[in-house]
């Protein structure tokens, strides 16, 4: 549920105004102040250098209402996805459009968390020596941040890239 209470700039609630609004969602990347160097994810895709792209969501859904004498709405929408596998945004914009057709916009983020805590983890080195062993600092925050004390079994996958072509008439192709 969000609470939509548009004002104009000396105060006043804007009141019957026309609102339209969409909701969509998309991937929160975690991250945390003096952790910068920890991955929070389990995505192997995903590591503490990772710069998320942009991304404008994923179109959950929209409407227009209108706000009452008092210059409030609340927007009610559900998203159907029930299975996430880690935090999301929720980005909602609105448009209200008083009663002399002046339009004002704006966009809120809103970040749903999955689970009560992250687990992160940083190599003490990016390339990893054969044979030999290597040390990793596991950490265990709070959504706001805050050290928990957690116990954890750490598993190691071993993910090998190979760079082969396959060569078809003018052209080659990453196998």
């Amino acid at each position: 549920m969000f609470d939509l209470g548009p004002n104009y700039h000396y105060g006043s609630p804007v009141g019957n105004a026309k609102v339209e609004w969409n909701l969509r969602r998309r991937k929160h990347h975690i991250s945390f102040k003096g952790f910068d160097d920890y991955t929070f994810s389990s995505n192997p895709e995903e590591f503490w250098w990772w710069d998320r792209p942009d991304d404008y969501g994923e179109f959950i859904g929209d409407g227009t209402d209108t706000t009452n004498d008092h210059g409030h709405l609340a927007i009610a929408t559900r998203d159907p996805e029930t299975k996430l596998d880690g935090p999301v945004d929720g980005i909602l914009g609105a448009n209200v459009t008083d009663g002399n057709d002046q339009t004002l916009g704006k966009s809120v983020i809103v970040t749903a968390h999955t689970t009560q805590f992250y687990l992160g983890m940083h190599a003490n080195e990016f390339v990893q020596a054969v044979g030999m062993p290597f040390g990793v600092n596991l950490v265990a925050l709070k959504p706001d941040g805050t050290h928990v004390a957690t116990k954890a079994h750490l598993k190691f996958v071993r993910d090998e890239s190979s760079c082969s072509w396959f060569e078809s008439a003018y052209r080659s192709y990453p196998q």
